[in-house]
């Protein structure tokens, strides 16, 4: 999440679906020394923020339970800043914050308000990553 701009948005179209909304992130492959290790070359890959070599930067979500997974997946949180912006790729939501969208992204956008977040991604895993976010940010 920006401080400024609020959660990112990553749009996606799939023909089931139509246009959704997605959180970055994806599955750990084998060769991932860690799940932060996977999230961070899956955001990578997805918008050209690198945080390979600062892992760090990935906390560990924290549910009700005291852990980061909900339903099989680990969930992180990251600070972004302004200097995690590259590539050419404006937002949607016209926010000074460039990425490098992979192809399986039609764009991307900022939302501050973590419900209606939740609700632009509630196509996304089968509703998942929605109920996962309202449980972390929701009222």
């Amino acid at each position: 999440r920006h401080r400024q701009f609020g959660f990112l948005i990553l749009k996606a179209f799939k023909n089931k679906k139509g246009l959704h909304g997605q959180l970055p992130g994806g599955k750990i492959d084998p060769t991932d020394a860690s799940p932060a290790a996977g999230a961070a070359r899956e955001l990578f890959e997805e918008t050209g923020i690198d945080l390979r070599d600062a892992l760090d930067r990935l906390r560990p979500a924290c549910f009700e339970d005291g852990t980061s997974v909900f339903k099989g997946r680990a969930f992180f949180e990251l600070a972004l800043t302004d200097d995690d912006a590259c590539g050419a790729r404006a937002p949607d939501s016209g926010d000074p914050f460039a990425l490098d969208l992979s192809n399986e992204h039609v764009g991307y956008t900022f939302e501050y308000d973590p419900i209606v977040a939740a609700n632009m991604i509630s196509l996304h895993s089968g509703g998942k990553n929605q109920i996962a976010m309202l449980k972390l940010y929701g009222t």
